[in-house]
């Protein structure tokens, strides 16, 4: 890899040389140093002979070094190597004899290259250890130059942005033009701010707010202006203000997950909690909604798919079951159809979970299906709390 930029065909006040020789010149110290001989001016430097082939010397009127190569001498650049130490830096050419002389240069994967505004500025190349830096170039109205390479220019405070200014954010491993937002907010979004708000007053009769999300800054939701907060995965069943952080979004919580805080997913199915309900708590039921009343109530709430009340039989024998396809009779629970018709509900144990088996399933021993069609039986088997019922299966439904 070549160590010193092109120079320049250019007629000058030495002969050039090709880049392979000043390749080969670049081990030598930079600056005039102890090791180096040093003259008033180029006429002082006599003859590139044989001889002094390939020698250096120090000519102080150009503030740079010579080297006498192939019969001339030729000026050395000031840069020196573009190495791994000295990466993302940023540098002057000082050899006044060098055609790139007051030219700024940059070290970038090993390689000089012409330094871009931001990088003069900042004084060094776009990296991840200044990622998020702000540079900005003051231009003033009265003024009609802008920055180059050959002028000087003022660089503005990353907490002060004066009017009519060029600006620039390093982000990654470039030098950028910022945002609308990155520029009012001065605040690069990245890493380190996301996640974070910032209100944007520039308009009053239209304030916006944003929030830095996955790199950039956007517009909140309406559930991220009452939250004030990102929904991300270390927030998952957090609930704020009524609201709860689901597997989508922000989502408006139900009662069941205000009083838990807490999701209910495959994670943590079959988890029961005594949770407490506050008074005037409406609570929704398979059977419609009881209210909490008059002072605040703890209950029994099992995550079955969602969060639900426990069943007085889940009290009993516990919520969740083991054995798939076992079943157990509720005594505790009578339905009368009349005063010689009544049955007792029962349970039968489905993926973990007690299900109420439907009325004339379990006397005879199996589900209402296609195959059973018209089949009739009387069922007299110990859930029958009083009396015998003659059932038909009908429509995937045993039918009195």
């Amino acid at each position: 890899m070549n160590n010193f930029k092109k120079i320049s065909t250019l007629p000058g006040l030495f002969a050039l040389i090709s880049l392979s020789v000043i390749s080969n010149l670049a081990c030598s110290d930079n600056g005039s140093g102890d090791s180096v001989p040093t003259v008033a001016s180029s006429e002082n430097l006599g003859l590139c002979t044989a001889e002094n082939e390939g020698d250096t010397v120090f000519v102080a009127v150009e503030d740079g070094k010579f080297a006498c190569s192939s019969g001339a001498w030729v000026a050395v650049s000031s840069l020196g190597e573009c190495t791994s130490e000295n990466e993302n830096s940023v540098v002057q050419e000082e050899n006044k004899s060098d055609y790139f002389y007051g030219v700024y240069f940059s070290c970038k994967s090993q390689e000089w290259r012409k330094a871009s505004t931001p990088e003069i500025i900042s004084g060094k190349a776009c990296n991840a250890s200044i990622e998020g830096q702000f540079v900005a170039d003051t231009v003033y109205p009265s003024s009609s130059s802008r920055y180059s390479y050959s002028s000087s220019s003022s660089a503005a405070s990353d907490t002060v942005v004066l009017f009519d200014v060029d600006r620039w954010v390093c982000d990654g491993n470039v030098w950028r033009n910022p945002t609308t937002v990155e520029n009012r907010s001065n605040t690069f979004c990245g890493e380190s701010t996301e996640g974070q708000f910032w209100i944007d007053s520039t308009y009053l009769g239209e304030i916006k707010t944003y929030v830095c999300d996955d790199y950039k800054w956007r517009l909140v939701t309406e559930e991220e202006l009452v939250t004030r907060t990102l929904c991300t995965e270390s927030l998952l069943g957090k609930v704020v203000d009524d609201y709860i952080c689901s597997l989508s979004d922000w989502r408006v919580a139900t009662v069941f997950e205000i009083v838990t805080g807490k999701l209910c997913t495959e994670d943590n199915a079959g988890e029961s909690i005594n949770a407490l309900y506050p008074a005037g708590s409406e609570i929704p039921t398979d059977s419609g909604a009881i209210e909490i009343d008059p002072s605040s109530e703890r209950l029994l709430t099992v995550c079955d798919g969602n969060w639900r009340l426990a069943t007085d039989f889940e009290k009993e024998v516990g919520v969740t079951c083991k054995e798939e396809g076992a079943k157990k009779i509720d005594t505790a629970q009578k339905k009368i159809i009349s005063s010689s018709n009544a049955y007792y509900v029962a349970y039968i144990c489905k993926k973990s979970f007690w299900r109420e088996l439907p009325e004339g399933e379990y006397g005879y021993g199996a589900p209402c299906t296609p195959e059973l069609e018209g089949v009739t039986y009387t069922d007299s088997s110990a859930v029958r709390a009083a009396g015998k019922m003659e059932y038909v299966c009908s429509n995937s439904k045993w039918q009195k």
